[in-house]
């Protein structure tokens, strides 16, 4: 099998944002990000301005604060026709942030992102408020369960097809990246941290919309696997993660029995662990496994979130901490969805046998 890519083939750019109200986003955005060639990798940082070494109860201002910023990304691919070419990381500052070897995206002190080896720097200014558009957004980041039991959410899981990866699910990976508990000191970081990501098997998808041109199962883990790691270790060179293809026992379809899946890990440098899982039903690890303690959703995804935590009391288990997050676009916005690049890419392609006929 072949290898898992996960590096940019060239050192990518950093874009530092000012403090920005969601309508200069748009303008702010637009003269940098129109001006790079076709997929180049960008890291965009912005300040955070709220406290982060308490990733779940700064949640849901993370939350909104990623959203708003995919959702002007998003307005800016469409007015613009870059949806499939633009390679956008979103990584936010903090002073709270740790340093060193136990840096763990996607928060990082500015000076350390500065002092990196990134092919260039920008630093933007913010655009004049008269010539700023309104980014429509829907409601984000909302915490469906108490997150008041506290402690080190050290173990957080997020299920998907995350076919054609597209804006949403880089708000929703960037999101359960940021669920996971920064190290808070040296000790700390020797301890276990890890993402658990359920990817939908074949037999899930036979009924998907425009299903010949879904992308196959290790294509998808590759382009989430890629997404987390940049997003986790958001700097231009250091080592790389090392990668393992293995089986792992997950739920059979009738999520009764186990049966053999395919698995594959990554280890970050950081300590960070991500393990990509085959799933044959919705569920996966996170009503089996008693490690998990956190579930990123969506707005769609939630009442999973619900199903998950009373399976989990029936079997004893610990209820999970759920965080919910909005989708990118809006009212009165095209969504953004993989049915729809699969479509796009069944009428290319149409387009083009017509065109050699």
């Amino acid at each position: 099998m072949s290898p898992i890519t996960t590096t940019s083939p060239s050192p990518p750019t950093l874009l530092l944002l000012p403090h920005l109200p969601p309508s200069a986003l748009l303008p702010t955005l637009t003269p940098h990000l129109t001006s790079l060639p076709a997929n180049t990798r960008v890291y965009l940082a912005l300040p955070a301005p709220f406290q982060t070494s308490n990733r779940v109860t700064s949640f849901p201002a993370a939350s909104k604060l990623f959203a708003e910023t995919y959702a002007a990304i998003f307005q800016l691919s469409l007015r613009e026709k870059l949806i499939e070419t633009l390679d956008i990381i979103v990584v936010l500052t903090s002073e709270d942030a740790p340093d060193g070897a136990s840096v763990v995206g996607p928060v990082v002190k500015e000076r350390i992102l500065r002092d990196a080896a990134w092919a260039r720097v920008v630093e933007a200014e913010k655009a004049p408020l008269e010539e700023t558009e309104v980014v429509k957004q829907q409601p984000s980041g909302e915490i469906v369960v108490d997150v008041g039991r506290g402690g080190q959410h050290r173990v957080v899981a997020v299920g998907g097809t995350f076919d054609h990866l597209h804006l949403g699910h880089r708000l929703l990976l960037s999101m359960t990246t940021y669920a996971l508990s920064p190290y808070a000191d040296a000790a700390e970081s020797t301890r276990k941290k890890k993402i658990v990501v359920g990817v939908s098997g074949d037999s899930l998808l036979a009924n998907k919309k425009h299903s010949a041109y879904l992308e196959s199962w290790r294509d998808r883990v590759e382009a989430t696997l890629a997404f987390l790691i940049s997003s986790l270790s958001p700097l231009p060179s250091g080592p790389a993660a090392a990668v393992v293809d293995s089986t792992a026992q997950v739920l059979a379809p009738d999520a009764k029995m186990f049966q053999s899946g395919r698995c594959v890990t990554a280890t970050l440098p950081n300590g960070v662990i991500i393990e990509c899982l085959e799933l044959f039903e919705p569920c996966g690890p996170t009503i089996t496994d008693p490690e998990i303690t956190t579930l990123v959703v969506t707005e769609e995804t939630a009442a999973g979130g619900k199903f998950v935590n009373d399976t989990r009391k029936g079997k004893e288990l610990r209820e999970l901490v759920i965080l919910m997050v909005g989708l990118v676009g809006g009212e009165g916005a095209e969504k953004l969805s993989s049915t729809d690049l699969r479509k796009r890419e069944g009428e290319e392609k149409g387009r083009r046998r017509e065109s050699k006929a």
